[in-house]
């Protein structure tokens, strides 16, 4: 009976030694497949594309960029208007697909952000921005900076490279 007992006991370590094992192995499998999806995570965390993004007309563009390097092309204007009515921005800014850099852009006033987009990636243009925050504007003209939050296209990775782009800002009713 003892006997039984201790190959009972042997049974059950080795199923437990067994089951070990399994969740050992299911947990490197799981780490594996965590890691190798790491790019496309990073591009998941990354801001939608601005919705009144629209591609340019252009022949696309490739340049020569450094290794662990960036190329920025832009094409903007440095007036912006903004109406309180609807708080739509209209400016010009344009993303050309020599760019190797999407953006983000910020509209500040008087160092208060009124107004951020989504992502504009290379060979897109954006002319209006939908939901600027006019509550604390009134009719006139100001000093603005459009801020452009550069983003690396292979990693989603916001970059080093920022823009400032000094702008006059018209606002209406």
């Amino acid at each position: 009976m003892k006997a039984a007992a201790e190959k009972e006991s042997g049974k059950q370590k080795r199923l437990g030694w067994i089951l070990f094992l399994l969740m050992l192995f299911c947990l490197a499998v799981d780490r594996c497949i965590s890691f190798a999806d790491l790019p496309s995570r990073f591009l998941e965390t990354q801001l939608p594309l601005e919705p009144n993004a629209q591609p340019m007309e252009e022949e696309p563009q490739t340049g020569q960029v450094p290794a662990q390097g960036g190329r920025v092309d832009l094409n903007y204007s440095s007036r912006v208007a903004i109406s309180l009515s609807t708080g739509e921005v209209e400016l010009v800014l344009d993303n050309p697909s020599a760019s190797n850099q999407s953006l983000q852009i910020q509209l500040s006033i008087q160092g208060t952000t009124v107004v951020s987009s989504g992502l504009l990636p290379p060979g897109y243009q954006v002319r209006t921005l939908d939901g600027a925050d006019t509550s604390r504007l009134r009719q006139g003209t100001y000093d603005g900076v459009l801020h452009l939050v550069c983003f690396q296209q292979d990693t989603g990775q916001e970059s080093i490279l920022n823009i400032d782009i000094p702008v006059t800002v018209s606002v209406t009713r």
